[in-house]
């Protein structure tokens, strides 16, 4: 989980700073510093998702959070939030441990409660990243199951793409090209309408451990990552159109906001 201790707004105007900071704590109302996901939507409201807190709305001046009690109106499936993300329609899609719950922040009302499959029929879906792709279609990553997919953008039509265990990260490059990042067996990229196994892979035993760290850039594309050895070494790698692969050099850019740990 990514620790954040501040949350950033900025601004552009002629003849001043172009970015404004503003620290953003406890003592201003922030339930929580552990935050995994931020994003803002059309009315400028700024939208947080926490592990520990459930999902944070900040107007500028004041924390509104909506978690899994029934004081919470509405009540989430899950506090444990993971990823989130606003459609095409000003919709808020939250992952959770639970699975997914679609948001409208107009009517603050939650109108899906998705729940996919996890190990088998039994386990729910512990829904750990979503992506929003330029047709439309959003993806989702799930940690004891693999890759869904609404192919057009549509909660009521839910794909099953790949099972994939371990599944926590999903995004593609700036020339289109769909990835899986999984902490049990690395690299899986999307070709021919199935995924398949791809550079690098993990080492991954009782006493060894390597991490792959994500990287974006600021258009939110996945453009390289960082390989945290079990020595704790770590090597660097960007995405390179030219090879359509990964090139070990340092990527601009900045982290994913979750780790695998």
């Amino acid at each position: 989980m990514c620790i954040f201790s501040v949350a950033m707004l900025g601004y552009a105007s002629h003849g001043q700073n172009p970015w404004v900071v503003e620290y953003l704590g406890f003592a201003d109302g922030l339930p929580s510093l552990n935050i995994d996901a931020i994003t803002q939507d059309q009315q400028g409201l700024i939208w947080l998702g926490s592990y520990e807190t459930g999902l944070i709305c900040y107007d500028g001046s004041r924390f509104k959070v909506f978690d899994h009690t029934p004081e919470s109106k509405p009540s989430l499936s899950s506090h444990h939030v993971r990823d989130i993300i606003i459609d095409a329609k000003g919709q808020i899609w939250i992952a959770h441990l639970a699975g997914i719950d679609i948001f409208q922040p107009n009517s603050l009302e939650i109108t899906h409660r998705i729940s996919l499959a996890g190990r088998d029929e039994t386990v729910k879906a512990r829904a750990n990243c979503l992506y929003l792709a330029p047709d439309g279609a959003i993806w989702v990553a799930v940690t004891n199951k693999g890759v869904f997919r609404f192919p057009t953008g549509d909660p009521n039509h839910v794909e099953f793409v790949a099972e994939i265990m371990g599944a926590m990260y999903i995004n593609q490059t700036p020339d289109g090209i769909i990835y899986c990042v999984s902490y049990d067996s690395g690299m899986h990229i999307f070709e021919q309408n199935r995924f398949i196994p791809s550079f690098p892979k993990l080492v991954y035993d009782e006493d060894h451990f390597s991490q792959i760290k994500p990287i974006e850039n600021q258009d939110g594309h996945f453009t390289g990552f960082r390989l945290i050895l079990p020595d704790d070494s770590t090597k660097p790698y960007r995405y390179s159109s030219q090879l359509k692969g990964f090139e070990p050099r340092l990527a601009s850019g900045r982290h994913y906001r979750q780790s695998v740990s």
